[in-house]
């Protein structure tokens, strides 16, 4: 595994990559939904002036809000070689998590908003999110959507994938190759 960060102007280039391998595949969508928090700073950027209707989605670990309260002052000034290690540790014991847990659908909350988008015309979603861990969100959203409407076609696209058993990779994806990516929000940007 390694840890890649992302500055800005590199956060933005990646996602202009990632809104490329999509228009190379062809695949054309009728209205994005974003994974809060991460997927809506990727689902916006892409989204750019494309004119494209953007919806949000909220669905996170349990341990985000934990990580967020407690770890937020310490992690900042950590040296970075220190924070990588974390991250790696991180990304491991949530994999053993996720391994005894099973892979539980996790509770999706879709917005009158977005369900009224699904059923009157879009035909094609593409569903955002900062990375793939474990894949249970990707996979509980993705379910979510397509049980409102089973006839659309939903496409997910992340930024990286940080494991390789990783429960349904996204269609697209830049990183692909086990890396962790330290974005612009991150606790330890």
């Amino acid at each position: 595994m390694k840890v890649v960060t992302l500055t800005e102007d590199v956060f933005k280039n990646c996602c202009r990559q990632l809104a490329d391998i999509i228009y190379e595949d062809g695949f054309s969508y009728d209205c994005m939904v974003g994974i809060a928090n991460g997927g809506v700073y990727v689902a916006r950027e892409m989204a750019g002036g494309a004119g494209v209707p953007l919806y949000y989605v909220k669905l996170q670990r349990r341990t985000t809000g934990l990580k967020n309260k407690v770890l937020r002052k310490i992690i900042c000034k950590l040296p970075l070689i220190m924070s990588n290690r974390l991250r790696i540790i991180e990304s491991h014991v949530l994999g053993c998590i996720s391994c005894l847990s099973g892979h539980k659908t996790k509770k999706v909350e879709i917005t009158t908003e977005l369900k009224d988008a699904i059923c009157n015309g879009a035909k094609n979603v593409l569903l955002v999110d900062d990375a793939v861990d474990s894949g249970q969100t990707l996979q509980s959203v993705k379910a979510a959507i397509e049980g409102i409407c089973p006839h659309i076609t939903v496409r997910t696209a992340v930024i990286t994938v940080t494991r390789e058993n990783a429960l349904g990779l996204a269609d697209y994806r830049l990183f692909q190759d086990c890396t962790i990516v330290r974005f612009p929000w991150s606790l330890d940007a």
